[in-house]
């Protein structure tokens, strides 16, 4: 038996031979394969003899034809080639050995006849087998051409000639050639190094280096990154020094600018207020921190290192005992003085006493006591003083004219006065006493009632008397005139204020004169017509709108016309012509008219701007694709996480092993596989452990590492010839493992979708080769050990390159097609008295992009639906780079492992199907008009309809870049009773409102939805079917804007609209993966990134 073990088929291999001989003794000898004896008995017949010397001739290392090239193998001889000598005849070629060892010493001899014989025929043509000459032609006997050169001087070209005068140059591999300059593997472009030579996908052309850091030449930036071969700004340079008292700011030109500012600081001492900054550094205040500790037996500071001290002293206090007296302070505490306080009042209407909480005290009691007055008796003590007696002196005279008065020591008083009195005459003033009696005065009542009506007079028995009369008179009214006195009043014929214009109300004002008001009727009042743009219309071109219309009035001439606030210019029959500059998405024009009578009409309609537009269409759903509208990234750690269960396949590293699990490598070598030494070579039963499978992301694609444990095969040596005696001998081969290595190099075609996955820098490893075979006799060992580890292993190593390399690009391919998906989903009412949507969302493969960090997997996008829509449009508003005219770069950040980003024009696709449906169109459900206050305005019976005449959209086109959700014209047609009287209007409202995008789980999944976080603007046009509502316009308007428009879509708020299926990415494509395996993003944040709506997180 012969075994021996290959640990790299190309390298080390070890050989342990034994041999057995026709029943003879055995001996055992591990010298090297090539130097190993044989082992044959003691006694050997002489055809024995004969029959090993035809089998040591048919042994060796060649396979092939006998030739007279170069022999192989360990004792291969140097062959002998013809004679150079002219011969007669042809020389004899030796015979190649077939042994490998026995040495051509043969030389032929040279004839002794030579003859020169030409070599070709003079004058015609011939091969001087020279590739870099041309046009060769017989010349006496010699073959000779025209010399030409192929150096292109270009140094990574390989330069050869192609034997017709052609050259061929091709550039050396870890090299491009661009634009006739020479660049090694991975060099940058000298004007942009955004672009790089990968001689990989391209030695021709620079290829982007998507991801790679580079500088945009702003100081502000940093981490700036290579997105479509441009460098684009990374994030803001951080310019904080840490100083409260500079304000921090990054100049384009000089970088990090910290200027100083005035703010509030701290020096860090607490004896300081009021601390602030000044020339970059903190100043201390003015102001003093007060310490004050509230006890007067410590002395209070403010220390500059710790802050208030409070020390005790040795002052005079108080113990709080108010019977103590000289309390002075001793460790920081009031002690009680010796000397104790004496308390008398000398009242003997108190009792004195001291009480140390209050100090003295006088109780009041109630002994008998004498005030001293003699006009009191019965006098005794009460609250602390002598009280008067009960029963005071009665002292009064009757008589006006004197003040009567009681004397403590004399008692009774009676003394004249001077005060006034009454002589008993109403028509005299000021009567005064004098000497104890009443006299007439010298004033006379003036009887004045301030009217002219009247004549006045006094009567000494009834005073003032007012007669009416009939004088002419003012009444102070301009709306009257011929004034005259009529029953004490002033009275005019009323003033005619007629203008003769029919569009007035005429009336006088008693304060201003006559008043000629406005009429509000149709034929009256200022009519505004905006012939272009129309009402909800949907615009591009230049981004410059010409607001084209009339303005007329029935009540006078107008005096003013404003459009947005700016004075519009009208000519002579009222026609004008305004200029406005558009932003993205809804515009308003807010119109106002003003007449000669000061009559008023405003106009309010809107329009949709963009320079992109995608028409939706559900039998064209490709013409709807947005490209790039829907964007997955794949971080490291989707795409091999290192932990491969498969009961849990949450990267592409373990789905890749399930499926290679499934490859057919068992027919991969089955039959005959060469021949050597006489034998025909068979190989059977092919077995092998499980795959294992790493993935890395790289540059351009992914890099495989495929490891096929424990492989093993049965071995057949069919013996054909007598060389080896025709004993044919079995065995197995085993290898530890076979390693394939190979970089999956991934591109898409965005005109199909189609992915194509090529399988580059394949290498192939064969670890523990080892051979066991029965029978075999020593001189097989050689060729053996040369076969197995040279034309056995390149034929495994071929053999499962090519079922690798066959079988794995078109699976990877197929997983990343099935990322794209088509989907039908119900969309529930935008409001609650809508209709829901069915939306087919509709996807394919738009871009590609592998680096270190993951790859980027880019799909075209559609949302559509069938037309049951009457109102014109140009399809969803797309985003259009905001109007800037720069390209908006989206690149995903790579902080989290598995992201989702759906751009803005795929949200307006949606949002423009649930439009297109005509679900937007539905009667208001009264329950939502049920916080209105309709009682306050008169309105009863109040109905609303409701038809968008154009699609809610989304847009961040903003200097906040906040997402806003606008609706331009809501046509709400309006029936109501107005005090009673059925009467109806056209309402045209438009709505902006701040939103939120939101991911929130129903019964189906999770959905991206929008929230309306609160309105930001209300515009709103009312026409009046009747004009007797004209009067009401403001109570109308009120209702509306105040409460209907917000009453409508308060029920909106806080809860998601239009919601979006998050796609699962399916996995469950390929042979040997579970049903339903997919790849499933569990949320952890929602970011915005110009543009784009990204969900991230990790995978389920």
């Amino acid at each position: 038996m012969v075994r021996f073990e290959a640990e790299n088929h190309k390298h080390v291999v070890r050989v342990a031979t034994t041999f057995c001989s026709f029943g003879a003794d055995c001996f055992h000898d591990a010298l090297p394969p090539a130097k190993a004896p044989l082992c044959f008995p003691v006694v050997l017949p002489v055809f024995m003899l004969y029959i090993l010397g035809v089998m040591l001739l048919g042994c060796g290392g060649d396979t092939s034809a006998v030739s007279n090239n170069t022999d192989s193998g360990h004792f291969a001889d140097a062959d002998v080639g013809p004679s150079t000598t002219l011969d007669v005849a042809a020389d004899t070629v030796p015979t190649s050995d077939v042994d490998d060892e026995t040495l051509d010493t043969v030389i032929p001899q040279a004839d002794t006849q030579d003859t020169p014989v030409p070599k070709c025929k003079h004058g015609e043509g011939c091969d001087d087998n020279n590739p870099c000459t041309s046009d060769d032609v017989c010349s006496d006997g010699s073959c000779a051409g025209t010399p030409y050169r192929c150096d292109d001087g270009i140094v990574c070209t390989m330069d050869a000639c192609d034997g017709d005068g052609g050259c061929l140059h091709d550039v050396v591999g870890g090299a491009c050639l661009i634009n006739t300059v020479c660049y090694e593997d991975g060099a940058p472009n000298p004007q942009n190094p955004c672009l790089l030579c990968v001689a990989p996908i391209s030695q021709s052309t620079w290829v982007d280096a998507y991801g790679s850091l580079c500088d945009d030449n702003d100081v502000c930036t940093t981490g700036d990154v290579c997105v479509g071969g441009k460098c684009i700004p990374g994030v803001l340079q951080n310019c904080d020094d840490g100083n409260v008292c500079t304000d921090d700011l990054c100049d384009t030109d000089v970088g990090c600018v910290n200027a100083p500012n005035e703010a509030v600081c701290t020096d860090h001492n607490p004896c300081t207020m009021g601390d602030g900054c000044s020339g970059s550094a903190c100043v201390p205040g003015t102001g003093v921190l007060a310490c004050n500790d509230g006890n007067s037996c410590t002395d209070d500071l403010c220390a500059a290192d710790v802050g208030c001290l409070y020390s005790p002293n040795e002052a005079t206090c108080d113990d709080g005992n108010a019977c103590t007296l000289n309390d002075l302070c001793g460790g920081g505490t009031c002690v009680a003085g010796k000397a104790t306080l004496l308390c008398s009042d000398g009242n003997l209407c108190t009792d004195d006493l001291c009480l140390p909480e209050t100090g003295c005290n006088f109780v009041p009691n109630s002994m008998p006591c004498s005030d001293g007055n003699e006009c009191t008796t019965g006098d005794t003590c009460s609250n602390g003083s002598c009280a008067v007696g009960e029963v005071p002196k009665n002292c009064d005279d009757n008589n006006v004219c004197t003040d009567d008065g009681c004397n403590a020591q004399v008692g009774c008083t009676h003394t004249n006065n001077i005060d006034p009195c009454d002589d008993g005459d109403v028509c005299t003033l000021d009567d005064a006493c004098k000497g104890g009696g009443c006299f007439r005065g010298t004033g006379i009542l003036v009887c004045n009632d301030n009217n002219n009506c009247t004549d006045d007079m006094c009567a000494p028995e009834q005073g003032c008397v007012f007669t009416d009369n009939t004088y002419p008179c003012n009444d102070a009214n301009i709306c009257t005139s011929q004034d005259v006195c009529q029953n004490g009043k002033c009275t005019g014929a009323p003033v005619l204020c007629d203008d003769a214009n029919p569009c007035t109300a005429d009336s006088c004002d008693p304060a201003i004169g006559c008043v000629h008001a406005p009429i509000s009727s149709f034929v009256c009042l200022p009519k505004i017509k905006i012939t272009s743009p129309q009402r909800a219309a949907n615009l591009d071109g230049p981004q410059s709108v010409t607001i084209t219309g009339n303005v007329s009035s029935g009540g006078g001439k107008i005096t003013a016309f404003l459009i947005n606030g700016d004075a519009v210019a009208l000519d002579a029959v009222g026609n004008f012509s305004h200029k406005m500059i558009p932003k993205h998405g809804m515009n308003l024009i807010y119109a106002e008219a003003i007449d000669s009578i000061n009559a008023v009409t405003s106009l309010v309609q809107s329009f949709y701007y963009s320079s992109e537009w995608t028409p939706i269409d559900i039998n064209d759903p490709v013409g709807s694709y947005i490209e790039d509208g829907l964007q997955v990234w794949l971080g490291q750690k989707v795409i091999d996480d290192g932990v491969h269960d498969p009961n849990n396949v949450n990267d592409l590293a373990t789905l890749f092993e399930l499926i290679a699990a499934g490859f057919n490598l068992s027919g991969l070598v089955d039959g005959k596989i060469g021949e050597a030494g006489g034998y025909k070579i068979y190989v059977s039963n092919l077995k092998h452990g499980k795959p294992k499978v790493a993935l890395k992301s790289i540059l351009g694609g992914l890099h495989m590492t495929m490891t096929v444990p424990n492989v093993t095969a049965n071995i057949a040596l069919d013996c054909t010839s007598i060389s080896c005696l025709y004993i044919d001998l079995n065995g197995t081969v085993s290898m530890t493992s076979v390693l394939i290595d190979m970089d999956l190099l991934l591109s898409v075609n965005s005109a199909t979708g189609q992915v194509t996955a090529t399988a580059k820098n394949t290498a192939v490893e064969i670890s523990g080769l080892n051979i066991n075979i029965s029978g075999i006799v020593g001189f097989l060992t050689n060729w053996l050990i040369n076969f197995f580890e040279g034309t056995f292993a390149d034929y495994i190593e071929s053999a499962f390159v090519d079922q690798v390399a066959t079988q794995l690009p078109p699976i990877v391919a197929d997983a990343l097609e099935s990322i794209a998906f088509d989907d039908q989903f119900t969309v529930p009412p935008f409001f609650g008295s809508g209709n829901s949507v069915v939306l087919t969302l509709k996807s394919a493969l738009s871009s590609l992009f592998f680096k270190m960090e993951g790859g980027t997997i880019g799909l075209f996008a559609a949302l559509v639906t069938p037309k049951n829509q009457k109102y014109p449009s140009k399809g969803a508003i797309g985003r259009a780079n905001c109007l800037t005219g720069k390209t908006e770069n989206f690149v995903f950040p790579t902080a989290f492992p598995l992201q989702i980003a759906l751009h803005d024009d795929v949200v307006n696709e949606l949002l423009f199907g649930i439009w297109w449906s005509g679900a937007l169109s539905f009667p208001v459900d009264p329950s939502l008009l049920s916080g209105v206050d309709l009682n306050k305005y008169g309105i009863t019976d109040l109905s609303l309809s409701v038809d968008f005449l154009m699609p809610p959209i989304t847009t961040s086109c903003n200097p906040q870049q906040k997402v806003k959700l606008q609706i331009g014209d809501i046509y709400l047609k309006t029936n109501l009773k107005l005090s009673g009287i059925p009467l109806e209007m056209d309402i045209y409202a438009s709505i902006e409102a701040d939103a939120q995008f939101v991911v929130s789980e129903t019964p189906t999944g999770a959905q991206l939805g929008i929230v309306i976080v609160g309105i930001t603007e209300i515009a709103t046009d009312i026409v009046f079917a009747d004009e007797k509502l004209l009067g009401f316009k403001d109570t109308v308007l009120g209702l509306i804007e105040n409460q209907l428009i917000p009453s409508f879509v308060d029920s909106l708020v806080g809860g998601a609209l239009a919601g979006f299926p998050l796609p699962a990415i399916d996995l469950s494509f390929a042979p040997g993966v579970p049903a339903g395996t997919k790849l499933e993003l569990d949320l952890q944040t929602v970011a915005r990134m110009v543009g784009f709506t990204l969900l991230q997180g990790d995978v389920k």
